[in-house]
């Protein structure tokens, strides 16, 4: 069973769905997917489930919380190798999770403020505060070659800037 944040009707039905699956439910065979709950929800119905034989997927809540308190184990399934993350919604390396945010404090965002920078800390990337100047990214010249061109580098004082020639 595959669903991936797929809504089938309005989020009323959806919500009803979610509590004919899982309610009296302590053993989820595939997967659980925890979605598109609205504020007024009442998601206690998860409070029993205590093992998971897929992935678990929360996204797209309103609801003020999610009671998985009873859960033991998530079995999950192994990551493709091509997975450069190491994470994965599903087996296969067209389901590789990719991270397009960063945390700031508490948030996720898309990019560090002003005065802030990008690292990695235990495998999350977060931005951290600058101590003096900010370092800057540069363009590499992997990152910047393309088949038939030739690359001489300019040289100003303090930096090396790259030129192109075609």
């Amino acid at each position: 069973m595959q669903n991936y944040l797929t809504l089938l009707g309005t989020r009323e039905r959806h919500y009803v769905n979610m509590v004919k699956m899982y309610s009296n439910c302590s053993v989820v065979l595939e997967n659980l997917e925890v979605t598109y709950s609205l504020e007024h929800h009442d998601l206690g119905f998860l409070q029993g489930i205590q093992e998971v034989g897929g992935y678990v997927l929360i996204a797209m809540n309103e609801a003020a919380a999610v009671p998985l308190a009873g859960l033991r184990l998530i079995r999950g399934e192994p990551c493709d190798p091509r997975c450069d993350t190491g994470s994965c919604w599903a087996a296969g390396p067209d389901h590789c999770q990719r991270y397009n945010y960063v945390v700031a404090g508490g948030s996720c965002v898309r990019t560090c403020s002003a005065g802030t920078h990008e690292v990695e800390e235990r495998g999350v990337q977060r931005c951290k505060d600058c101590d003096g100047p900010c370092p800057k990214g540069r363009e590499t010249r992997r990152d910047l070659e393309r088949p038939g061109e030739t690359w001489r580098d300019l040289e100003r004082p303090g930096e090396t800037w790259r030129e192109r020639e075609t």
